[in-house]
């Protein structure tokens, strides 16, 4: 079996994949995470054979390939940092035709502004805060190769401002598309919720009617209702 050789590139998607770029902003690092999905066709036409000149190997050949060659596939994590890449976490089979590859790094909140994507993958990129927010946005052509692409932002202090395509369970999403106009804050401290300040409201009921029945309990007692 003829081994086809690979030319080793820092990357960020497979052309004509679909994933995942997800950002966890927590109390003092960022987690990021990348998931990108993607056949072994598009592996074989992104890495071998862009012009169509090459003849595909088999799916086996391609499949043993992929394996022996996944953990030299890259993505940069800053743009002034040759040295700093996302770690593969995860490479999986989901079906009979597509494959998962996961990417993790951690960030902190002086350095995400020289992140890779924001600055590279994005045509415009811009960052400031204030005393209450951390401010993102991102705007212009998406420069990096894509097809179906996610930008996922989630943040236990809350986000606030933000024009976000979808939210659900806390997840903030805005599809990637040629033009992009992406903007979204991040509190600097704990937003308090519905949820919260219902749980704190019917706290507080509970503790009135503790009260409530303990003072009752004691004048019924000083009247002598509980006694023999």
């Amino acid at each position: 079996m003829k081994k086809i050789i690979l030319i080793i590139t820092i990357i960020l998607f497979l052309s004509g994949c679909s994933g995942n770029i997800n950002y966890d902003f927590n109390e003092n690092e960022i987690d990021s995470t990348i998931e990108t999905q993607f056949t072994l066709d598009e592996y074989f036409h992104q890495y071998y054979d862009h012009d169509n000149k090459i003849e595909k190997p088999t799916d086996n050949e391609l499949l043993i390939d992929l394996s022996e060659k996944k953990s030299m596939l890259s993505i940069k994590a800053f743009i002034n940092d040759e040295q700093s890449e996302y770690k593969q976490t995860k490479y999986s089979k989901l079906n009979d035709k597509d494959y998962l590859l996961e990417y993790k790094f951690k960030y902190n909140y002086n350095n995400i502004k020289d992140n890779y994507i924001f600055n590279k993958c994005f045509e415009f990129f811009n960052t400031y805060e204030d005393e209450n927010y951390y401010y993102y946005s991102l705007s212009g052509k998406f420069l990096c190769e894509y097809d179906n692409i996610n930008l996922n932002i989630t943040s236990k202090n809350g986000v606030g401002i933000n024009n976000a395509d979808k939210l659900k369970d806390n997840i903030y999403t805005w599809n990637i598309k040629e033009e992009n106009d992406i903007s979204f804050a991040i509190s600097k401290q704990l937003i308090e919720t519905k949820n919260t300040n219902s749980i704190r409201t019917i706290g507080l009921i509970v503790i009135i009617l503790l009260f409530l029945i303990t003072f009752a309990i004691i004048f019924l007692n000083k009247k002598g209702i509980f006694k023999n």
